[in-house]
């Protein structure tokens, strides 16, 4: 970049009045609010029916004067625009000194001769604040410009805030035990998270705040009590295999491939007999006694 190394004159803007290209075709009323489609930046419609918004559009200000583009392409006209400034304008509500400092809105429900202390959607766009209360139907109206539909005129740009920055001293209060959500319609929402013995699960959808329940409870402390009789062998994966010898000194039964042996125990022999080995291989459960004889021994295996 070249150095500066002389004055010049500033070339400076109030930009009290704002000059706003056209859409093809349409009609601003002088004191009617200026929208800026927010795709092309012109002026839309604002001809004496119902405003219709869409997120993005932009507020630029109260007509200085009509302005009739029928029959010329866009860019062709101009409406000039007060950008600053309290105007009176007419309101769709019934208003009373209560709604002074109250914010101003455009929105779908509105037509352009008209704006409402009511907020209707996410759509609207907010045009400032009401600071003098004139009638039950009109009211001085400080705007700001340059707001954008979708914001509620607090619009910040990504590159206005640095990563980090943040902090939880800048975020709104919660209440104490809440947890921060993406709620109903995209909002955040503040979900309570500190119900004596629940806990956080998601269902599919959303996420909940739900009580531990069936065979276990959770005490507040985090301690996992589990209900009597509730951890059965299915649960455990565990098989019970029984295998029968017959006056010989060994006996097979078949079990699931790769189950571990836990232990053992007889539940009928004749003699004097003992188990000497238990082996499984593969499928094959096999029990060894120490001498011939006949006996029942149930074998607990840990499935695989």
């Amino acid at each position: 970049m070249t150095a500066k190394t002389s004055g010049s004159e500033n070339q400076r803007k109030d930009w009290i009045i704002q000059e706003c290209p056209m859409i093809a075709d349409e009609i601003i009323y002088k004191g009617s609010t200026v929208i800026l489609d927010s795709s092309s930046k012109l002026a839309k419609t604002n001809d004496g029916t119902v405003v219709t918004l869409a997120a993005g559009d932009i507020f630029a200000g109260i007509a200085v004067e009509t302005v009739d583009s029928t029959g010329f392409i866009a860019w062709a006209t101009y409406v000039r625009a007060y950008r600053t400034g309290s105007h009176l304008l007419t309101f769709t509500d019934t208003l009373t000194q209560a709604d002074v400092w109250k914010k101003v809105y455009i929105n779908n429900t509105t037509d352009d001769a008209a704006v409402t202390v009511t907020k209707d959607s996410w759509v609207d766009v907010m045009i400032w604040y009401v600071v003098e209360f004139v009638s039950a139907s009109t009211a001085i109206v400080s705007i700001k410009t340059d707001t954008v539909a979708g914001t509620d005129g607090d619009l910040i740009w990504t590159n206005d805030i640095a990563d980090d920055a943040v902090t939880n001293a800048k975020a709104a209060n919660m209440i104490r035990g809440t947890v921060k959500v993406w709620g109903t319609a995209d909002a955040p929402t503040d979900l309570v998270g500190s119900v004596s013995w629940q806990i956080l699960v998601g269902d599919g959808t959303d996420i909940k705040s739900v009580a531990v329940s069936w065979d276990a409870t959770l005490a507040a402390n985090g301690a996992l009590t589990l209900a009597n009789d509730s951890v059965d062998l299915a649960k455990l994966d565990i098989e019970i295999a029984t295998v029968t010898v017959s006056w010989a000194t060994t006996g097979t039964a078949t079990v699931t491939t790769g189950s571990q042996i836990l232990g053992w125990y007889v539940t009928a022999i004749s003699s004097t007999a003992t188990v000497k080995l238990v082996d499984v291989s593969s499928t094959t459960l096999t029990v060894t006694l120490s001498a011939s004889d006949t006996a029942t021994v149930k074998v607990v295996l840990l499935k695989a």
